[in-house]
């Protein structure tokens, strides 16, 4: 054997199988976080459309107060939604980086 080969072969031996999966670890919480943006986009667009079924197409002289309820019913639980995902995702990796400490 060469010292190329000795030297791979104590690298093998002697590393750490936490220390392999570095860049495949987050693969949850960046799939969560993606999760989260595109329920974020999309109830930013459902409350756009909710703000343009308030008001009937004939004319924007009359209201309606049902359409501003969905509208902010809409706005609110996309933004809880959204906030829940991003702290489980945050959670997720701060126990994972606290596990590789100890």
């Amino acid at each position: 054997m060469d010292e190329k080969q000795k030297e791979w072969l104590n690298n093998l031996k002697t590393a750490d199988p936490k220390e392999n999966n570095k860049e495949t670890d987050n693969k949850a919480e960046n799939a969560l976080e993606i999760v989260a943006a595109v329920v974020l986009a999309c109830g930013i667009m459902g409350a756009i459309l909710c703000l343009f079924l308030c008001f009937p197409q004939e004319s924007f002289d009359s209201f309606d107060p049902n359409g501003l309820v969905t509208l902010l019913l809409v706005l609110v639980s996309t933004l809880v939604v959204w906030g829940l995902l991003k702290v489980v995702a945050n959670i997720s990796k701060t126990l994972k980086e606290i596990n590789k400490k100890m």
